[in-house]
């Protein structure tokens, strides 16, 4: 099982250390020790404490080797440091253990993911799927591997049937607007935001990029509303970007969009 703590850093602290005490009176019991190793490993890995994590975790797979769980936390700590061969090299050997983990097998496609080997990393998503068909974070997860192949037609399938089970999360209807503006479906792209921000009204960035699609829809009235929007959330990132963005080439000499770059209210 992977354990989520939530604890304040004093609250975890404390608990390391009975922690810490507990694993040394317990030596003599085995399954106990290793299972001690694990809880601890993953209160540090919540407290980002990723490379003393794995030291636990290499602790307790000394004592009990065919955990696959242990395996899996173990992999998680290493990507959180950026060290993904490793990682995956802990997810294939979850994988032995228990080939059956749809959690791991979601976990390596992660990781081929970051690896930039996008085709396994589908495939990896696939052997997931096959085992629990409605795991929306698995169908996310592809859907991004086909990004990175500009499969842009079947990412937003990928999206769509993580939306059928799970139609509330902001972020799924954020990429799936963002993978309809590659293939230039702009007001597909502009209702999958207006989803994302019924849900997340603050999430600066689906005002920002639906700004982009009406500006090339050559909608100026409507670009310049939602860039204020962006803007109004994220001044000094938005501002930056919109004055270089080749989106925004129909509408750049409009008084209105000059002025709103430059911080200038139209109040002003």
């Amino acid at each position: 099982m992977y354990f989520t703590f939530s604890i304040s850093c004093t609250g975890s602290a404390t608990l390391l250390s009975l922690l810490y005490f507990s694993l040394e009176t317990v030596s003599h019991i085995p399954t106990d020790k290793a299972y001690l190793h694990v809880v601890v490993g993953n209160l540090l890995s919540a407290e980002n404490e990723s490379e003393r994590a794995i030291a636990s975790f290499d602790q307790a797979l000394k004592i009990y080797p065919d955990d696959d769980n242990t395996w899996i936390n173990r992999g998680i700590a290493l990507r959180n440091l950026g060290r993904y061969k490793e990682a995956l090299a802990s997810f294939d050997q979850a994988l032995k253990i228990y080939p059956n983990s749809n959690f791991a097998w979601v976990a390596r496609g992660i990781v081929l993911d970051d690896l930039g080997r996008y085709e396994i990393a589908i495939a990896s998503f696939d052997q997931a799927l096959k085992i629990y068909p409605d795991d929306d974070n698995a169908w996310i997860a592809r859907s991004m591997a086909l990004r990175h192949l500009e499969r842009y037609e079947e990412a937003i399938l990928s999206y769509n049937r993580a939306l059928q089970i799970n139609p509330c999360d902001d972020i799924t209807w954020l990429f799936r607007g963002m993978a309809l503006r590659k293939l230039e479906r702009y007001k597909e792209a502009i209702a999958s935001f207006d989803q994302a921000l019924e849900l997340n009204p603050n999430k600066d960035s689906a005002w920002y990029i639906k700004a982009c699609c009406y500006a090339l829809q050559g909608n100026l009235e409507q670009a310049i509303e939602n860039l204020q929007r962006a803007i109004e959330l994220n001044p000094e990132k938005y501002c930056q970007m919109a004055k270089t963005d080749s989106d925004f080439d129909s509408i750049r000499e409009d008084e209105r969009f000059e002025k709103l770059i430059q911080g200038i209210s139209e109040e002003n």
